[in-house]
Protein backbone atom coordinates (compact mmCIF):
# COMPACT_ATOMS: atom_id res chain seq x y z
CA UNK A 1 0.00 0.00 0.00
CA UNK A 2 1.37 3.00 -1.15
CA UNK A 3 -1.91 5.56 -0.33
CA UNK A 4 -2.32 7.48 2.46
CA UNK A 5 -5.62 5.41 4.72
CA UNK A 6 -7.04 2.31 4.83
CA UNK A 7 -6.08 -0.78 2.36
CA UNK A 8 -3.29 -3.19 3.79
CA UNK A 9 -3.75 -4.14 7.23
CA UNK A 10 -7.16 -4.83 9.33
CA UNK A 11 -8.81 -1.57 10.71
CA UNK A 12 -4.98 0.38 10.41
CA UNK A 13 -4.92 3.95 8.60
CA UNK A 14 -1.48 4.19 7.59
CA UNK A 15 -1.23 7.93 6.81
CA UNK A 16 1.05 10.28 5.73
CA UNK A 17 1.37 14.24 5.16
CA UNK A 18 4.30 15.54 3.16
CA UNK A 19 6.36 11.74 3.39
CA UNK A 20 6.18 8.82 1.81
CA UNK A 21 5.54 5.33 2.75
CA UNK A 22 4.82 2.13 1.94
CA UNK A 23 3.08 -0.24 4.25
CA UNK A 24 2.66 -3.77 3.69
CA UNK A 25 1.95 -7.27 5.73
CA UNK A 26 4.95 -9.37 5.78
CA UNK A 27 5.24 -12.95 6.91
CA UNK A 28 7.38 -13.65 9.60
CA UNK A 29 9.77 -16.44 9.10
CA UNK A 30 9.06 -19.88 9.66
CA UNK A 31 9.99 -21.25 12.79
CA UNK A 32 10.65 -18.24 14.55
CA UNK A 33 10.52 -18.32 18.37
CA UNK A 34 11.17 -14.45 19.47
CA UNK A 35 7.40 -13.11 18.68
CA UNK A 36 5.45 -15.91 20.40
CA UNK A 37 2.45 -17.57 19.60
CA UNK A 38 3.38 -19.00 16.16
CA UNK A 39 2.17 -15.35 14.98
CA UNK A 40 1.77 -15.23 11.25
CA UNK A 41 2.47 -11.39 9.72
CA UNK A 42 3.72 -8.46 11.16
CA UNK A 43 3.30 -4.55 9.83
CA UNK A 44 6.05 -2.86 7.75
CA UNK A 45 6.09 0.61 7.18
CA UNK A 46 8.94 1.71 4.72
CA UNK A 47 8.84 5.43 5.46
CA UNK A 48 11.22 7.86 3.11
CA UNK A 49 11.18 11.49 4.01
CA UNK A 50 10.61 14.19 1.78
CA UNK A 51 13.77 17.20 2.59
CA UNK A 52 12.08 18.89 -0.04
CA UNK A 53 8.95 19.30 1.00
CA UNK A 54 8.21 18.49 4.78
CA UNK A 55 7.98 20.87 7.11
CA UNK A 56 5.73 21.75 10.06
CA UNK A 57 2.72 19.88 9.01
CA UNK A 58 4.42 16.81 7.70
CA UNK A 59 3.37 13.08 9.70
CA UNK A 60 4.00 9.75 8.59
CA UNK A 61 2.02 6.91 11.24
CA UNK A 62 -0.21 4.68 11.47
CA UNK A 63 -3.88 4.75 13.30
CA UNK A 64 -6.43 2.62 14.76
CA UNK A 65 -9.77 3.77 15.94
CA UNK A 66 -11.42 1.92 19.01
CA UNK A 67 -15.13 2.25 19.08
CA UNK A 68 -17.13 3.64 21.56
CA UNK A 69 -14.98 5.97 24.00
CA UNK A 70 -17.20 5.34 27.00
CA UNK A 71 -15.65 1.95 27.07
CA UNK A 72 -11.80 3.15 27.82
CA UNK A 73 -12.69 6.90 29.50
CA UNK A 74 -11.43 7.56 32.47
CA UNK A 75 -9.67 4.07 33.05
CA UNK A 76 -6.38 2.77 33.04
CA UNK A 77 -4.63 0.71 30.56
CA UNK A 78 -1.48 -0.47 28.86
CA UNK A 79 -0.62 -0.14 25.66
CA UNK A 80 2.23 -3.43 24.28
CA UNK A 81 3.97 -4.42 21.45
CA UNK A 82 6.51 -5.92 19.63
CA UNK A 83 8.57 -3.58 17.18
CA UNK A 84 12.45 -3.67 15.36
CA UNK A 85 13.42 -1.49 12.34
CA UNK A 86 16.79 -1.44 10.23
CA UNK A 87 18.27 0.27 12.23
CA UNK A 88 18.97 2.03 15.97
CA UNK A 89 15.92 4.02 15.10
CA UNK A 90 13.03 5.55 17.77
CA UNK A 91 9.22 5.43 16.74
CA UNK A 92 6.47 7.61 19.35
CA UNK A 93 3.62 6.48 20.21
CA UNK A 94 0.45 8.61 20.89
CA UNK A 95 -3.13 7.98 22.31
CA UNK A 96 -6.40 10.25 22.02
CA UNK A 97 -10.37 10.60 21.77
CA UNK A 98 -12.45 11.64 19.08
CA UNK A 99 -15.60 12.72 19.72
CA UNK A 100 -17.27 12.00 17.00
CA UNK A 101 -20.06 14.50 15.79
CA UNK A 102 -19.04 14.34 12.48
CA UNK A 103 -18.71 17.95 11.72
CA UNK A 104 -15.91 19.85 9.87
CA UNK A 105 -14.00 20.25 13.01
CA UNK A 106 -14.07 16.93 15.02
CA UNK A 107 -13.34 18.13 18.49
CA UNK A 108 -11.00 15.30 20.03
CA UNK A 109 -8.57 15.30 22.83
CA UNK A 110 -4.66 14.79 22.04
CA UNK A 111 -2.24 12.80 24.81
CA UNK A 112 0.84 13.51 24.97
CA UNK A 113 3.46 11.11 22.51
CA UNK A 114 6.30 8.98 24.47
CA UNK A 115 9.30 7.74 22.03
CA UNK A 116 10.89 4.54 21.94
CA UNK A 117 13.97 3.13 20.92
CA UNK A 118 14.42 0.45 18.59
CA UNK A 119 17.41 -1.70 17.19
CA UNK A 120 17.52 -4.16 14.48
CA UNK A 121 16.24 -7.25 17.20
CA UNK A 122 12.49 -7.60 18.11
CA UNK A 123 11.88 -6.33 21.28
CA UNK A 124 8.81 -5.88 23.90
CA UNK A 125 7.51 -2.43 24.49
CA UNK A 126 4.56 -1.05 27.14
CA UNK A 127 3.06 2.22 28.12
CA UNK A 128 0.74 2.85 31.06
CA UNK A 129 -1.61 5.95 30.66
CA UNK A 130 -5.29 6.84 31.63
CA UNK A 131 -7.77 7.98 29.38
CA UNK A 132 -9.83 11.20 30.26
CA UNK A 133 -13.34 10.72 31.74
CA UNK A 134 -15.94 11.95 30.36
CA UNK A 135 -17.62 15.34 31.10
CA UNK A 136 -21.06 14.85 32.19
CA UNK A 137 -22.43 17.77 28.84
CA UNK A 138 -19.88 15.64 26.60
CA UNK A 139 -22.02 16.03 23.03
CA UNK A 140 -21.01 12.85 21.41
CA UNK A 141 -21.87 11.84 17.48
CA UNK A 142 -22.03 8.29 16.55
CA UNK A 143 -18.25 8.25 15.02
CA UNK A 144 -16.98 8.38 18.76
CA UNK A 145 -14.19 6.63 19.57
CA UNK A 146 -11.18 6.12 21.28
CA UNK A 147 -7.34 5.76 19.17
CA UNK A 148 -3.90 4.78 19.22
CA UNK A 149 -1.28 5.83 16.72
CA UNK A 150 2.68 5.13 16.26
CA UNK A 151 4.55 7.57 14.40
CA UNK A 152 7.28 7.12 12.03
CA UNK A 153 8.27 11.04 11.55
CA UNK A 154 6.76 14.37 12.33
CA UNK A 155 6.86 18.19 11.86
CA UNK A 156 6.71 20.72 14.34
CA UNK A 157 3.08 20.91 14.43
CA UNK A 158 2.37 17.61 16.15
CA UNK A 159 5.97 17.54 18.42
CA UNK A 160 3.00 17.23 21.61
CA UNK A 161 2.20 14.42 20.24
CA UNK A 162 5.50 12.36 19.27
CA UNK A 163 7.71 13.85 21.88
CA UNK A 164 9.20 15.68 19.27
CA UNK A 165 10.40 12.76 17.54
CA UNK A 166 11.18 14.60 14.16
CA UNK A 167 11.98 13.81 10.45
CA UNK A 168 13.79 10.50 9.56
CA UNK A 169 13.38 7.51 6.90
CA UNK A 170 13.93 3.95 8.01
CA UNK A 171 11.92 0.48 7.89
CA UNK A 172 9.84 -0.17 11.04
CA UNK A 173 8.59 -3.46 11.81
CA UNK A 174 5.41 -3.68 14.52
CA UNK A 175 3.84 -7.05 15.76
CA UNK A 176 1.36 -8.10 18.06
CA UNK A 177 -0.23 -4.50 18.95
CA UNK A 178 -2.32 -5.15 21.71
CA UNK A 179 -4.35 -2.65 24.32
CA UNK A 180 -5.62 -3.75 28.36
CA UNK A 181 -6.58 -2.43 30.91
CA UNK A 182 -5.11 -2.12 33.72
CA UNK A 183 -1.17 -1.00 35.15
CA UNK A 184 0.55 -4.54 33.47
CA UNK A 185 1.02 -5.90 30.11
CA UNK A 186 -0.31 -9.40 29.98
CA UNK A 187 0.78 -12.15 26.97
CA UNK A 188 -0.99 -11.53 23.36
CA UNK A 189 -4.34 -12.84 23.23
CA UNK A 190 -4.63 -14.30 19.48
CA UNK A 191 -7.38 -14.21 17.80
CA UNK A 192 -8.25 -16.62 14.87
CA UNK A 193 -8.52 -15.30 11.00
CA UNK A 194 -11.59 -15.97 10.70
CA UNK A 195 -12.83 -14.03 13.77
CA UNK A 196 -10.89 -11.02 12.96
CA UNK A 197 -12.68 -11.04 9.67
CA UNK A 198 -16.17 -10.98 10.72
CA UNK A 199 -15.33 -7.73 13.31
CA UNK A 200 -13.81 -5.97 10.54
CA UNK A 201 -16.45 -6.47 7.91
CA UNK A 202 -18.63 -4.88 10.21
CA UNK A 203 -16.30 -1.76 9.40
CA UNK A 204 -15.94 -1.82 5.88
CA UNK A 205 -16.56 -4.73 3.60
CA UNK A 206 -15.86 -5.84 -0.60
CA UNK A 207 -18.24 -7.40 -2.40
CA UNK A 208 -16.92 -9.60 -5.61
CA UNK A 209 -19.25 -9.36 -8.33
CA UNK A 210 -17.43 -12.04 -10.84
CA UNK A 211 -17.62 -11.41 -14.36
CA UNK A 212 -20.88 -11.73 -15.71
CA UNK A 213 -22.72 -12.61 -12.68
CA UNK A 214 -25.80 -11.30 -11.68
CA UNK A 215 -25.59 -8.94 -8.12
CA UNK A 216 -29.02 -8.39 -7.55
CA UNK A 217 -32.22 -8.64 -9.42
CA UNK A 218 -34.09 -5.03 -10.55
CA UNK A 219 -37.57 -4.11 -11.15
CA UNK A 220 -37.77 -2.46 -14.67
CA UNK A 221 -39.60 0.74 -14.22
CA UNK A 222 -39.29 2.17 -18.06
CA UNK A 223 -36.81 0.72 -21.03
CA UNK A 224 -34.07 2.54 -19.74
CA UNK A 225 -34.23 2.58 -15.67
CA UNK A 226 -34.69 -0.22 -13.27
CA UNK A 227 -34.28 -0.30 -9.54
CA UNK A 228 -33.55 -2.79 -6.90
CA UNK A 229 -31.88 -3.29 -3.31
CA UNK A 230 -28.90 -5.90 -2.42
CA UNK A 231 -27.32 -6.68 1.12
CA UNK A 232 -24.43 -7.09 2.76
CA UNK A 233 -23.11 -7.72 6.36
CA UNK A 234 -24.42 -5.73 8.69
CA UNK A 235 -22.50 -2.68 9.56
CA UNK A 236 -22.16 -1.02 12.75
CA UNK A 237 -24.39 1.94 11.28
CA UNK A 238 -25.59 2.66 7.71
CA UNK A 239 -22.33 2.76 5.34
CA UNK A 240 -21.15 6.45 5.00
CA UNK A 241 -20.48 5.07 0.98
CA UNK A 242 -20.52 2.62 -1.55
CA UNK A 243 -18.09 2.42 -4.44
CA UNK A 244 -17.73 0.91 -7.80
CA UNK A 245 -14.68 -0.29 -8.95
CA UNK A 246 -14.20 -0.13 -12.01
CA UNK A 247 -16.42 2.75 -12.79
CA UNK A 248 -19.14 0.85 -15.34
CA UNK A 249 -18.17 -2.12 -14.39
CA UNK A 250 -22.19 -2.85 -13.31
CA UNK A 251 -24.62 -3.28 -16.11
CA UNK A 252 -28.29 -3.89 -16.62
CA UNK A 253 -29.12 -7.20 -19.05
CA UNK A 254 -32.33 -7.19 -20.81
CA UNK A 255 -34.46 -10.15 -21.07
CA UNK A 256 -32.85 -11.32 -24.26
CA UNK A 257 -30.20 -11.80 -21.94
CA UNK A 258 -28.00 -8.56 -24.02
CA UNK A 259 -25.80 -6.39 -22.39
CA UNK A 260 -28.40 -3.46 -21.72
CA UNK A 261 -26.09 -0.95 -20.29
CA UNK A 262 -26.55 1.56 -18.07
CA UNK A 263 -25.04 3.61 -15.41
CA UNK A 264 -25.25 2.46 -11.63
CA UNK A 265 -26.47 5.15 -9.39
CA UNK A 266 -25.95 3.24 -5.69
CA UNK A 267 -28.60 5.58 -3.34
CA UNK A 268 -28.21 6.74 -0.17
CA UNK A 269 -28.32 2.92 1.98
CA UNK A 270 -31.30 2.76 3.99
CA UNK A 271 -30.45 0.36 6.76
CA UNK A 272 -26.92 -1.61 8.16
CA UNK A 273 -27.04 -4.16 5.75
CA UNK A 274 -29.12 -3.22 2.62
CA UNK A 275 -29.01 -0.34 0.02
CA UNK A 276 -30.64 0.42 -2.68
CA UNK A 277 -29.68 -0.11 -6.62
CA UNK A 278 -30.53 2.21 -9.57
CA UNK A 279 -29.29 1.81 -12.96
CA UNK A 280 -30.31 4.36 -15.91
CA UNK A 281 -29.46 5.24 -19.40
CA UNK A 282 -30.29 1.49 -20.22
CA UNK A 283 -31.53 0.19 -23.54
CA UNK A 284 -34.06 -2.40 -24.13
CA UNK A 285 -35.22 -3.33 -21.23
CA UNK A 286 -39.48 -4.06 -20.57
CA UNK A 287 -41.18 -1.76 -18.44
CA UNK A 288 -42.50 -3.79 -15.70
CA UNK A 289 -40.77 -6.64 -16.15
CA UNK A 290 -37.59 -7.82 -14.11
CA UNK A 291 -34.03 -7.23 -14.87
CA UNK A 292 -30.50 -8.22 -13.10
CA UNK A 293 -27.78 -5.62 -12.22
CA UNK A 294 -24.72 -8.36 -13.55
CA UNK A 295 -20.64 -7.57 -14.17
CA UNK A 296 -20.33 -6.71 -17.62
CA UNK A 297 -16.73 -6.99 -19.20
CA UNK A 298 -15.02 -7.18 -16.01
CA UNK A 299 -14.98 -8.18 -12.56
CA UNK A 300 -16.61 -5.62 -10.39
CA UNK A 301 -15.84 -4.91 -6.71
CA UNK A 302 -18.23 -3.35 -4.08
CA UNK A 303 -16.55 -0.89 -1.62
CA UNK A 304 -18.93 -0.55 1.73
CA UNK A 305 -17.91 1.71 3.94
CA UNK A 306 -18.75 2.24 7.47
CA UNK A 307 -15.16 2.94 9.27
CA UNK A 308 -15.14 5.53 12.07
CA UNK A 309 -13.12 8.17 10.36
Amino acid sequence: QTSSGYGSDDRWSNTYNLSSKTHELVLHEFGQTVIPGNAKHFSRSTVISQPGTRGPATYNDKVQYIQNISLLAGKEVTLSFFAKADAAKQIAVSYGQRFGDGITSDPHWDGPGTKFNLTTEWQRFSKTFTYPALLPAANLGEDHCNYIEFWFENGSISDFRTDSLGFQSGVFDIAQVQLEEGPHMSAFASRSINDTYMDCKRYFEIITVPLNTPLTMLQVLNSSTAYGSFSYFPKRKIPRSITETPIGGLNAINLSGGDAGGTVSFQSPFSSNMARIDIFGATGLNPGGISSAFSAGTTTYLLIDSELF
